[in-house]
């Protein structure tokens, strides 16, 4: 994903832009819009924004003009890169919603949530809905529903390779 906005309701990202958005419950939202923290090239690091600490594999918070965003900056996800928390949610989820656009001129690309819940205190995720095509530069809302209760952590998986960059932004 070229840009990725992960917001929560909850965002996650993957090669193109991707914004998230997870809700916990009717009265709460969480939205991580990506537009603080640096992260310049695609090894993996982990990045502090305000919703906690993010994962970037194969990703970058990128700002150029082919990175479609709502801000400064967004998750440019590249290869089969990934977008993972390194947190959870302790109110649960109940829909996720990512904006997500192709990184400038660059062809089609896929990608999907994944879910792992703290309750089953193992390494499991679970894929949440279908996979989404990202095939254009205007930024698309891609929503989740997700039902899963107490704590809960997301990721966003580029699931096909090559250059194309889905980029994404999101918010829980």
């Amino acid at each position: 994903m070229r840009n990725a906005l992960l917001r929560y309701y909850y965002l996650l990202l993957l090669g193109p832009l991707l914004g998230l958005h997870p809700t916990r419950s009717a009265a709460q939202t969480t939205t991580e819009s990506f537009d603080t923290g640096t992260k310049t090239s695609y090894p993996t690091g982990t990045v502090t924004l305000p919703t906690g600490d993010w994962d970037l594999t194969d990703a970058l918070l990128g700002t150029d003009a082919n990175d479609h965003k709502n801000g400064p900056q967004a998750v440019r996800i590249a290869q089969q890169g990934r977008l993972t928390m390194d947190f959870f949610v302790p109110q649960g989820a109940a829909t996720v919603t990512v904006q997500h656009a192709s990184y400038g001129t660059d062809g089609s690309s896929s990608w999907e949530l994944w879910a792992q819940s703290q309750a089953c205190a193992c390494t499991k995720w679970t894929k949440v809905g279908a996979t989404v095509i990202t095939s254009s530069p205007v930024l698309q809302a891609a929503s989740f529903t997700v039902n899963i209760p107490g704590q809960v952590r997301f990721e966003i998986r580029k699931t096909s390779g090559g250059k194309a960059r889905p980029a994404a932004r999101g918010r829980r």
